[in-house]
């Protein structure tokens, strides 16, 4: 998913580079929803709302109306889990993001005890 630079000759980004981004997404979603203690049934009844729906996430309009709700509105905690959970489960799937999500985890506690990318400022 890449709605911006549609101008590059090569559009677009290899699909573990997309799901590495949203697995990001997900990341600070998680630890956005566990700073404001967003509760197991919260969470449970965001999960519910999953649904192939046929927003069309990849074109720019989209990216700019959310965007705009964020900046005019806000965004509740439990939809910063939410929302990259919804984009999978469209785009890809819940398991990808799994995926991609426990891969990056691995990383990221590589990086902070320091046996991984030492000298990129991680630790």
């Amino acid at each position: 998913m890449e709605t911006f630079k549609n101008w590059k000759k090569k559009p677009g980004k290899p699909l573990d580079v997309q799901l590495d981004e949203l697995a990001d997404m997900l990341a600070f979603g998680l630890s956005i929803a566990n700073q404001q203690e967003v509760t197991n049934e919260k969470l449970e009844y965001g999960l519910s709302t999953l649904r192939k729906d046929g927003y069309l996430y990849n074109e720019s309009q989209s990216v700019w109306d959310f965007m705009s709700d964020v900046s005019n509105v806000g965004l509740e905690p439990l939809s910063a889990v939410i929302i990259p959970l919804d984009i999978a489960y469209n785009l890809y799937s819940i398991d990808q993001l799994i995926d991609a999500y426990k891969k990056k985890m691995k990383r990221n506690h590589k990086r902070q005890d320091g046996t991984a990318d030492a000298g990129k400022g991680y630790v």
